[in-house]
């Protein structure tokens, strides 16, 4: 298959400083395995996808180990260690790499390789393309022409950020609600939502072997 002629870009905290919200609820051992876990199912999924390549913006040794590893760059992460500057900083290094780019978080452990690879054609055909997080406003996708100078907001309530930043440089923008999209891991009721529909992956067979007990109900309407 031809790759689509789009880039990825992946922020990734260090696997030791991810995911705090379940802290509570997993080890220190226990979070890192699920970062690392949650990454490469994404390496997976881009690649399952046929883009041209990725970039992974990162400052941890064992980050870069692995997407040298996968095939992917590795960018940086700025100073500021915020991720919308991590993002910001990441596309000026995709802008060049190929017309189309995808934002894509590594805690979107549903996503399948169609919804990356409609969301690209959709930017290649000069279209804005975003997917709502459900619990929050978050947003679990973003793709876009690679001329387009958008300003990055990721964080609650940016969905509607993003599609304000696309109308505003005259993209038409198609709005994905997919079931892979909409939910995104991140609290521990979201564990227990997952362990009861495993997505086919490293995060489903990892969440999967977490006792029952260890965690707490999902919130409703979030899984």
């Amino acid at each position: 298959m031809t790759p689509l002629k789009a880039w990825a870009l992946v922020p990734v905290k260090a696997f030791t400083h991810a995911k705090r919200r379940l802290a509570g609820i997993l080890s220190d051992e226990e979070r890192a395995e699920l970062a690392r876990a949650m990454l490469l199912d994404l390496f997976d999924t881009i690649g399952a996808a046929h883009l041209s390549g990725f970039t992974v913006v990162a400052s941890d040794s064992e980050v870069a180990r692995l997407v040298a590893m996968a095939g992917g760059d590795i960018c940086d992460e700025p100073a500021t260690g915020g991720l919308n500057d991590a993002v910001l900083v990441g596309l000026r290094h995709c802008r060049h790499r190929a017309p189309a780019c995808v934002v894509v978080p590594t805690d979107v452990p549903y996503l399948e390789p169609a919804t990356i690879a409609f969301a690209t054609q959709s930017a290649l055909e000069g279209f804005g393309c975003a997917a709502e997080a459900v619990r929050d406003g978050g947003t679990n996708l973003l793709a876009f022409p690679s001329r387009i100078r958008l300003a990055p907001r990721f964080g609650p309530d940016s969905f509607l950020s993003h599609l304000s930043e696309m109308r505003s440089a005259g993209l038409t923008t198609r709005i994905l609600s997919t079931p892979d999209t909409r939910f995104d891991l991140d609290t521990p009721g979201d564990l227990r939502a997952i362990k009861t529909a495993p997505p086919d992956n490293r995060v489903g067979r990892l969440v999967s072997q977490f006792p029952a007990t260890q965690l707490p109900e999902p919130l409703r309407g979030v899984a």
